[in-house]
């Protein structure tokens, strides 16, 4: 069963992407969206990792699980710019990685569109971008080091997700 993980900062198309994603394999394929608010992220991770673990022992070789954020990663990125990370978590979801076909997407843009500043996530994320853009990139590193397929995904770029779909079937 393949796994596509879609990180990035606030704003750069995952969401976007994994609907693309749902809509051209359809019924292979299912989208599972983390906790999106930090203060969500100790209720809700258990709860989010335990949907994880059941969806992926029930699903075939050829179903697609595509993972719009991951609170293993997001939580290591955005707690270690904001607040105090979680980190307990990465190293056994790492190890889990390693039992899946997994490619992890690096969603970016080439900067903000009009009223996507307005958000109040943005309000407090935007100025924090370059770091958090980084972190990202570190990530990618690390997750690539381990065996982790990595592909870069720019909402701005066309023909992105054809790109993407492609080497996504390819795995």
């Amino acid at each position: 069963m393949p796994v596509i993980i879609l990180e990035g900062a606030d704003n750069t198309g995952k969401s976007t992407l994994a609907e693309a994603l749902h809509a051209h394999f359809g019924p292979n394929a299912v989208v599972v969206k983390s906790p999106a608010k930090y203060f969500d992220w100790d209720d809700s991770m258990n709860e989010w990792t335990s949907e994880f673990v059941e969806a992926s022992s029930v699903m075939s070789s050829n179903f697609y699980f595509i993972l719009d954020r991951v609170p293993e990663i997001s939580e290591l990125i955005y707690g270690a710019i904001f607040r105090t990370p979680c980190t307990e978590r990465f190293p056994h979801f790492l190890r889990s990685l390693q039992s899946h076909r997994v490619m992890f997407v690096l969603c970016t843009h080439d900067g903000f569109e009009e009223g996507e500043l307005d958000k109040v996530g943005n309000l407090i994320a935007q100025p924090n971008h370059e770091k958090i853009v980084a972190a990202y990139t570190v990530m990618s590193y690390v997750l690539a080091r381990s065996g982790v397929q990595v592909h870069l995904f720019n909402r701005d770029i066309k023909d992105s997700t054809r790109r993407l779909i492609e080497r996504i079937e390819d795995m």
